[in-house]
């Protein structure tokens, strides 16, 4: 991604492309919180991706990522998580990096999270 053309939209509209798409993000703008947003994407012909559920909803991490979840949407939502493979692992941890509880998952079904996480790695 970040090579080639480029087209955004921010409404809840259809929109044509006049290209062939190869990559999506999906972005909320917080400028007016003075936040930072958190930019997802996500192949599905690459590494294996760990995930997240809540609300219903679904947050992909690529492999080697991890993420902030602070002054976001996600941040103390997560309800359950899963591996990207038996050996892609992802981690949340509650208040931080290394500090409160953590949890590693190293498999593809979903499993509960019992406490608010703030933080989440995919790693290998």
């Amino acid at each position: 991604y970040q090579v080639g053309r480029h087209q955004r939209t921010c409404a809840a509209a259809w929109v044509a492309t006049e290209f062939a798409v190869s990559h999506i993000c999906c972005t909320e703008n917080y400028e007016e919180s003075g936040a930072d947003s958190l930019y997802l994407t996500r192949n599905e012909d690459t590494a294996p991706t760990c995930g997240a559920q809540a609300d219903g909803k679904l947050f992909t991490s690529e492999l080697g990522m991890c993420y902030d979840l602070a002054n976001n949407w996600w941040d103390n939502k997560i309800e359950a998580i899963r591996g990207g493979s038996a050996t892609a692992c992802i981690d949340v941890w509650e208040g931080g990096w290394g500090e409160g509880r953590h949890m590693q998952f190293c498999r593809t079904d979903w499993i509960p999270v019992e406490f608010p996480v703030s933080h989440v790695c995919c790693t290998d």
